[in-house]
């Protein structure tokens, strides 16, 4: 299993692709024999502190695109496929 990960314009680019797959309006939680997770919006930290109840917390400021990561190639997806320098994703394995 290979973690790949996608970078959409938009959610709605996203479901365009995936429309065939798309049951009552829901993405699957599986294309063929690989898992989809939708990951939606990232955020990253912007170097700045926000002060809350708890104590100050990093801001954070939204990535661009809308990602979803699979445990394996997605055929018609290779010109949304991302290469981030520190990927972090963990399928779990039974």
């Amino acid at each position: 299993m290979t973690t790949r990960f996608y970078k959409f314009a938009s959610e709605q680019e996203f479901l365009d692709t995936i429309s065939e797959h798309l049951v009552d309006g829901v993405v699957p939680s599986y294309i063929g024999a690989a898992a989809v997770h939708v990951v939606g919006v990232i955020q990253k930290p912007t170097g700045e502190t926000v002060d809350t109840d708890y104590g100050p917390i990093p801001a954070l400021e939204p990535v661009e695109g809308w990602h979803v990561n699979t445990t394996g190639p997605m055929d018609g997806w290779e010109s949304f496929e991302a290469f981030p320098s520190t990927p972090s994703c963990v399928f779990a394995e039974i």
